[in-house]
């Protein structure tokens, strides 16, 4: 690793490191507590359109588990009307990368 590099992985560590305190300073993240449940073999939290006929979780989803964790939340909504006017005036071109 070169010198520039290093300086800027250690500048980019920082910057990552500071941005959620920053952030949560703002007031832009917030602490909620949610309850659902949960798909260990896939990680994630399930809903109701995950179930099948029967009203349950099938065999794809492995061990589930009714959890409930406190999370960090960011305020997307207040950022709302700037990302949607942003991305409508084409300011901000979103643009799949298929391979």
């Amino acid at each position: 690793m070169m010198a520039g590099q290093k300086q800027l992985t250690i500048s980019h560590k920082s910057c990552v490191q500071d941005h959620p305190h920053r952030t949560r300073k703002q007031g832009a993240l917030y602490k909620k507590s949610y309850a659902g449940f949960y798909s260990v073999r896939q990680e994630q939290f399930l809903t109701d359109r995950d179930r099948n006929e029967q009203g349950e979780f099938g065999p794809e989803w492995g061990e589930v588990m009714e959890i409930e964790e406190e999370n960090w939340y960011f305020k997307l909504s207040d950022h709302a009307e700037w990302l949607r006017s942003t991305v409508e005036n084409d300011d901000l071109k979103i643009i799949p990368d298929f391979p």
